[in-house]
C-alpha cells in the first residue's frame, strides 16, 4: 500500500509539474508586467487571472516551487508558443523580459507628445519623463534651449527594458546625441553659421516636407 501511495504521489507530482499550457493560451500573445514594487503574491494573482484555463492551484503549486527564494526581476514578459506552464514560471524566475524598441524621432510636435509616447511604453509616468528632461544636465549642455528637448534629440531606435528609469532615458538620447555631432560635424555647422539646435530644426522640417530620403 505505501508503495502504491507512492507511485501515486510520483506520478501526481509530475502531472501538475509537466502540466501543457492549453492551446487557447499558446496561440494568444500573453503580457504579465512586474513593477518594481510587486511581490510574489501580486504576480501569482496576475498569473492566476492571466491564465484562467489551468487550474488555480496548479499555478500556485509550480509558482511557489520554481520561486522559492528567487528574487523577482520587474519588466515585460510575453509568453507563447510554450508549451509547458512550467517554462513560462521559468521564464519569469530567470528573468528573461522584453527589451522595448523606442522609435524616437524630431517629428513629435510638442515635448508633452514625446512624454507621453514614454509613459506608454515604458514603466515610468510622462511627469517623471518630464522632470528628467528638465534636469540640470540638459541646462548644462544646451542652456535656454534645454527649453525644447527636440533639440537633443537625434532619430534613433533605442532597446531598453520596461523599467528603464527616466536618468536612463535621458543618458541615452544624450550618448546618441554625442556620437551623431562628432567633430567633424560641429565644424560643417560653424562653417554655416548655423548652431545645433538652428540644424536640428530645419533638418525637422526638411524630413516633415518630403517623405523621400533623397529629395532631403
Amino acid at each position: 500500500l505505501i508503495g502504491f501511495t507512492c507511485i501515486l504521489l510520483v506520478a501526481a507530482t509530475a502531472i501538475i509539474f509537466e502540466y501543457p499550457t492549453p492551446k487557447i493560451d499558446r496561440d494568444s500573445k500573453k503580457i504579465l508586467l512586474i513593477k518594481p514594487n510587486d511581490t510574489h503574491d501580486s504576480v501569482l494573482n496576475n498569473l492566476v487571472r492571466l491564465y484562467p484555463n489551468i487550474p488555480k492551484f496548479i499555478i500556485k503549486f509550480q509558482y511557489h516551487t520554481f520561486s522559492f527564494s528567487k528574487k523577482l526581476q520587474p519588466g515585460k514578459y510575453s509568453f507563447s508558443n510554450l508549451y509547458k506552464f512550467k517554462n513560462i514560471i521559468k521564464k519569469i524566475i530567470t528573468g528573461k523580459q522584453d527589451n522595448i524598441v523606442l522609435h524616437i524621432n524630431t517629428q513629435l510636435k510638442y515635448p508633452e507628445d514625446f512624454y507621453n509616447y514614454l509613459d506608454v511604453k515604458l514603466f515610468y509616468s510622462s511627469e517623471d519623463f518630464n522632470k528628467a528632461f528638465k534636469s540640470t544636465q540638459l541646462i548644462d549642455l544646451f542652456g535656454k534651449d534645454s527649453t525644447n528637448i527636440f533639440f537633443c534629440l537625434i532619430p534613433n531606435d533605442y532597446n531598453v527594458l520596461w523599467t528603464a528609469s527616466p536618468k536612463i532615458i535621458v543618458d541615452s538620447v544624450l550618448q546618441w546625441h554625442d556620437r551623431y555631432w562628432t567633430k567633424n560635424r560641429i565644424q560643417l555647422a560653424e562653417r554655416i553659421g548655423l548652431s545645433i539646435p538652428e540644424i536640428i530644426t530645419l533638418a525637422s522640417i526638411v524630413q516633415s516636407e518630403s517623405l523621400i530620403f533623397s529629395e532631403r
